[in-house]
């Protein structure tokens, strides 16, 4: 059974390469190392954009381990295009990590093998990954079963009052008990993906 991780800080304080730094954890630096963690690492998000901050990280720890050739400093890595930071790291003998996106993965029926799944932005789920989380019997696409070591739940936003990708935000005041029935929609929204992916079968609480 693997273990899960809820990263849970604001935007901008580094939870990405703190996931990174974890997931490296004890390679001792070596690219050998290195490569095998990220050759198992699986990582899904809600969009294909979710892999530059990613892919941007791991050449700066790279770069910091002094394990990148013909970089000249850390800033030119932070505004650089997702394609040159991909060709720099396969350059220097780097594996990239999968990425997928919810939609994606959705429809998988097998499965993922991995050591290592991150899901990123993991409250904006499909709502088709949402339902099947629900089922109480085998699940074919079911990840935690698969994932040998480490699910890192990854958000600036676990529990997301906006319970839908609204185009347009109604800014009307809402009532206290609005509030909180929409707070218990996501609250509970949440629950059910984290027991889904960490195989968890328990009676969700209401009214928490």
């Amino acid at each position: 059974m693997p273990k899960g991780h809820l990263i849970n800080l604001p935007v901008g304080s580094g939870k990405t390469r703190l996931v990174l730094a974890n997931i490296l954890r004890g390679s001792k630096r070596n690219r050998r190392v290195i490569n095998i963690r990220l050759a198992r690492t699986v990582i899904i998000g809600p969009r294909h954009e979710v892999r530059r901050p990613w892919i941007r990280e791991l050449a700066i720890l790279a770069y910091r381990w002094r394990l990148l050739s013909d970089v000249n400093n850390e800033d030119s890595l932070r505004s650089m295009k997702i394609a040159k930071l991909s060709n720099i790291l396969r350059k220097n003998d780097f594996r990239l990590p999968l990425f997928f996106t919810y939609q994606k993965i959705g429809k998988f029926r097998k499965g993922i093998h991995c050591h290592y799944l991150v899901l990123d932005e993991w409250h904006n789920v499909t709502t088709e990954i949402r339902d099947k989380c629900k089922q109480q019997d085998f699940m074919p696409w079911y990840l935690g079963g698969k994932v040998k070591k480490d699910i890192y739940f990854v958000s600036a936003t676990p529990v997301n009052p906006v319970l839908e990708q609204e185009i347009d935000i109604n800014e009307t005041p809402c009532s206290d008990e609005q509030f909180k029935a929409r707070m218990t929609e996501a609250t509970n929204r949440a629950i059910t993906i984290v027991s889904g992916f960490m195989n968890i079968r328990l009676p969700m609480k209401k009214d928490r």
